[in-house]
């Protein structure tokens, strides 16, 4: 056969291996030569490293005899041709190996490390390599050759064995059944032979499929008619099923254009917003809601090939919030590039706000009304994202009362409680209302979480001391006694995806303030 699937995969097979071959040597070779130099600037690294105090030592002291050592451990590195120990205050010491000379200036690479004093860490001078990169260089091409000769080796091997398996597995079997294809002819019974070791692989397969398809012809028209009135009947059986449950359909063009809906749709959308069946066929049907969300939700159904939900938050006309949940799945024609979006939406208004107030419940401190540990994990949660190396974004306060134990234990529970809201609306009224969030963590202890840097540390200073200015004046209680507490503050640093580390570093700065007098502020150093 002059074009044979056999030949044609072959042929791809191999022309692929080619292209591979070239990017893949062209990439270890672009590639390996810079790992290797990276490797070996590493590997230099890591001997200064090694001998930086020690050299360190000699600069500082003027020392040539520790200087010696150390550039004679570093020429034992063969890529090392050069040392030179140089001090600020004019101490120098340079040792060369004996290849130094015979190496040709082009192929010299000099690098500079700074050496600092052992006592202050104070620049006092550099340590100078200068290297072989002729050396270096060798060995790096040695390592490519080897890398691209072994590539090569294990692809033309797994070439001769592809090539072997292809015919005797694919080839030779497919092109029997082609043979015995082009005797049958329609209506004839004769059915194609099949080799016992092809009954479980994909040539009997395609057997067995071509037999099933001349016995069964009939039989698939007969059932295709049964399954065209099954069709009908689940249709009309899920559409009653929507309808009584308020469940709106809809079918979108590839634009997002309304093409049809069912009455539970027009009906809603009609009650809620107004709108008339004429006024939305033809419009983006998620203009109603968010059109660009809707897009979103859309090109999500495209990428992934599966029904996709989302939330939308409806004004209806009467000022009311409505919350609904669309489901979009898309159905492709024939062509790819056409294709409906079909969906369901139905109204989720009472679980939403139930889940909110939950929520909403569940991060808040009933005595004061302050948030609580979950309500302060959120909000942290809700801060911009900052990468590790990035300033600090968030000042953690952690706030413990002095003197309130006392309280409780002579004035009773409902005055500690009383002191306790009391406190709660001082330290509230000295933070930034829109930035800054107070939360009660339990007992006596609060946290204060404010938006800034440490850059900010003289306004988180200054705010610490407006709490401690506040809450330190006395306190009227109802039953008609006065009494007195002081704060002790712990403040820390830090990014809000470092919330738990910066409590702990504010906890110890608290326990700080308590050690040493009380009713006062300390910051942890970042």
């Amino acid at each position: 056969m002059k074009h044979s699937l056999t030949s044609k995969l072959i042929v791809s097979i191999f022309a692929v291996a080619i292209i591979y071959l070239v990017i893949a040597a062209t990439a270890l070779t672009k590639f390996g030569l810079e790992d290797e130099k990276q490797r070996a600037l590493e590997q230099q690294e890591k001997l200064i490293k090694t001998v930086s105090a020690s050299a360190s030592i000699a600069a500082y002291v003027g020392n040539e005899d520790i200087a010696a050592e150390v550039g004679e451990s570093l020429l034992l590195h063969p890529e090392i041709l050069s040392v030179l120990i140089r001090s600020n205050d004019d101490f120098s010491y340079q040792a060369d190996s004996s290849l130094e000379r015979d190496i040709q200036a082009d192929f010299k690479e000099r690098y500079s490390y700074p050496l600092f004093s052992p006592v202050d860490n104070l620049s006092i001078g550099e340590i100078q390599l200068v290297l072989n990169q002729e050396l270096l260089n060798e060995k790096a091409y040695t390592e490519v050759r080897e890398q691209t000769q072994l590539l090569f080796s294990q692809t033309l091997l797994l070439l001769i064995f592809t090539f072997i398996m292809i015919r005797k597995i694919v080839g030779q079997p497919l092109k029997r059944v082609a043979s015995q294809l082009s005797t049958l002819r329609p209506g004839d019974n004769t059915k194609l032979s099949l080799h016992a070791s092809h009954h479980n692989d994909e040539i009997g397969l395609v057997t067995d499929s071509v037999n099933l398809f001349v016995e069964s012809s009939t039989q698939a028209l007969r059932t295709e008619r049964d399954l065209r009135e099954k069709i009908s009947y689940m249709e009309k059986h899920y559409r009653n099923v929507l309808e009584q449950a308020q469940i709106g359909t809809f079918v979108l063009d590839h634009e997002m254009k309304l093409v049809k809906g069912n009455e539970v749709l027009f009906e809603n959308i009609e009650k809620h917003l107004e709108f008339t069946p004429s006024d939305i066929i033809g419009r983006n049907l998620f203009q109603l809601f968010d059109e660009a969300q809707g897009w979103a939700l859309s090109q999500q159904v495209l990428e992934s090939q599966e029904p996709q939900s989302k939330e939308f938050a409806v004004k209806s006309r009467h000022g009311e919030t409505l919350y609904v949940q669309a489901v979009l799945s898309v159905y492709r024609g024939s062509s790819p590039d056409t294709y409906l979006f079909e969906g369901v939406i139905y109204n989720v208004t009472d679980r939403v706000i139930k889940e909110q107030h939950a929520l909403q419940l569940a991060q808040v401190d009933t005595l004061t009304g302050l948030k609580n540990r979950l309500g302060c994990q959120a909000f942290v949660d809700s801060l911009p994202v900052t990468k590790p190396n990035e300033a600090s974004s968030l000042a953690v306060m952690l706030l413990d009362l002095d003197g309130f134990k006392s309280i409780n234990d002579t004035h009773g529970h409902a005055a500690g409680d009383e002191v306790l809201c009391i406190v709660a609306r001082r330290v509230s009224n000295q933070v930034r209302k829109k930035r800054d969030v107070v939360s009660r963590l339990g007992g006596d202890e609060f946290a204060v979480l404010l938006s800034c840097s440490d850059e900010n540390i003289d306004i988180v200073n200054k705010i610490a001391r407006n709490i401690i200015s506040s809450v330190s004046l006395p306190i009227h209680l109802k039953q008609g006694d006065t009494v007195s507490v002081g704060v002790s503050i712990g403040v820390a640093f830090g990014q809000g995806s470092q919330f738990e580390q910066s409590l702990a570093k504010a906890d110890k700065a608290m326990y700080h303030v308590k050690k040493n007098g009380k009713n006062d502020v300390y910051i942890a150093q970042s």
